[in-house]
């Protein structure tokens, strides 16, 4: 089985190029494939396994898209531009795992270095288990079953060595020919207006229901985030994303559970309303920069989100596939 690695990069050209030399070495691999849309261009090297592609569209979904268009292998591995290998050994292990005809695609855990992430605030009801259950189901935030991505992009606790039904968005492997089936493109409409979030998720939920996807034991990977990803612009930006995403993310769970419309606009709504109340309160209690920007976010995501109209439209997935077409030309 032929493996190519694909890897979106915008303004990060260092980070990319370091990536990049330590890829192209290992043998088992068939092309790198760089995406970039930034304009700090990466500056190829020249190997004959480096493949570059520059995009317009600053779209980290739509560049793994084109990525998928232009490799010929079999296994497609994802990484961010800021990733690191960390296990030598990562390429038999990822190739043991799709040995099994019934796994279509390997989340793959990274150790992650990310202090904007760290300092998002947790609640320390969460160490309790039945208030954590509780307070779920009072704030449309529920304690999903391990391995498992419910409506809002939210996702189980996860458990190496069983099903799953999601992907860490660093670092996952899949097999080409499970990828964009019953896909629905409009996501790449959220990230070319910088408001999409949790595509990962979403893609493996969608890749869930065509076979296995293995939940990897051990870290392959590091990921350090170096305070210039969309993560660490502020709170206010992160928060406004999350939370109109969600939307998004819900309707589209749905979606392909094949349920209502209905059902999708509570579950959502339910969800950024409390997500609003605890942020408020949260300022309230400790008014802070932090958690000022924090409600905020969150108010101005839903105040978003109502102008948001969900669709699965043949006319939306024409267009992302002719703007492949003509930008692979």
């Amino acid at each position: 089985m032929k493996l190519d690695v694909i890897i979106t990069t915008y303004n990060r050209a260092a980070h990319c190029l370091a990536l990049v030399k330590s890829l192209l070495h290992e043998a088992e691999v068939h092309q790198v494939i760089i995406v970039d849309a930034g304009e700090k261009e990466y500056k190829p090297l020249g190997h004959i396994k480096e493949v570059l592609i520059r995009s317009k569209h600053k779209n980290q979904p739509y560049q793994r898209y084109l990525g998928y268009r232009k490799s010929q292998a079999d296994l497609l591995l994802y990484l961010d531009d800021d990733m690191e290998i960390i296990e030598r050994d990562w390429y038999s292990i990822i190739k043991k795992y799709f040995t099994d005809n019934q796994v279509v695609a390997i989340n793959i855990p990274f150790k992650n270095v990310n202090s904007f992430l760290d300092e998002l605030p947790s609640s320390a009801w969460n160490k309790t288990p039945w208030i954590k259950k509780l307070k779920g189901y009072l704030t449309g935030y529920p304690v999903a079953k391990p391995n498992s991505y419910i409506y809002c992009g939210i996702r189980g606790a996860r458990i190496a060595n069983q099903p799953i039904a999601f992907l860490s968005g660093g670092s996952f492997a899949v097999k080409k020919e499970a990828m964009y089936i019953n896909f629905n493109f409009q996501l790449f409409d959220l990230y070319e207006k910088r408001m999409g979030k949790g595509e990962d998720g979403i893609l493996g939920y969608s890749l869930s229901k065509l076979g296995h996807i293995g939940a990897l034991d051990k870290q392959l990977f590091l990921h350090n985030d170096f305070k210039d990803s969309s993560y660490s612009v502020n709170h206010f930006e992160f928060n406004k994303k999350v939370l109109f995403s969600r939307k998004y993310l819900t309707f589209e769970y749905y979606r392909l559970l094949k349920n209502s419309t209905g059902l999708s606009n509570f579950r959502f709504n339910h969800y950024a309303i409390f997500r609003i109340i605890a942020s408020a309160l949260a300022y309230i209690i400790s008014p802070n920069d932090k958690n000022k920007l924090l409600f905020k976010g969150n108010k101005e995501g839903f105040s978003l989100s109502k102008k948001f109209r969900f669709k699965f439209d043949t006319n939306i997935n024409n267009y992302w596939q002719a703007e492949a077409t003509n930008e692979l030309k």
